[in-house]
């Protein structure tokens, strides 16, 4: 069998991407609010009135993924399983959005996969994080996800 080959990611590197990309995200909703609801097809009045849950949605992700950022490998599990309770509930939101016929098909479905792909992602992070405790409290560095294409599947 031939050797395996270091991965590409690590665990920390991916862990720390996605808590970028919230902080992106929520940056995003808190600058320009409107934008998520007009994406999925809301109308432009109703979308400025719903800037206030936009940016509340923005600080949300802002704060999540900040967070995570400012902590430590040890609390990591911790922020990983709150963005995968967080993504649940949004994805629920969302399904209901659609069974309502509130927002455009295609748009929330696109959402909504990121969103499910997203969480599979921290779900599986999150049980393959360090452990909370070692001597020393000290967590190895560099602790690699054995393998990424397996972290949806």
């Amino acid at each position: 069998m031939p050797p395996r080959s270091a991965p590409l990611v690590t665990h920390g590197t991916l862990a720390r991407g996605i808590a970028l990309l919230r902080v992106a995200v929520g940056t995003a909703l808190l600058t320009r609010p409107e934008l998520l609801p007009r994406l999925l097809g809301v109308d432009r009045v109703t979308a400025r009135r719903l800037r206030w849950a936009g940016q509340m949605l923005g600080g949300r992700d802002l704060g999540l993924g900040a967070g995570a950022l400012a902590t430590g490998v040890a609390a990591r599990r911790r922020w990983l399983l709150t963005q995968v309770a967080v993504d649940a509930v949004d994805g629920a939101a969302l399904f209901a959005a659609l069974r309502r016929r509130a927002v455009l098909p295609l748009p929330a479905a696109v959402f909504g996969a990121a969103g499910v792909a997203t969480a599979a992602v921290e779900l599986r992070l999150a049980l393959t994080a360090p452990p909370d405790a070692v001597p020393g409290g000290a967590t190895p560095a560099g602790t690699v996800v054995p393998d990424i294409t397996s972290l949806i599947g």
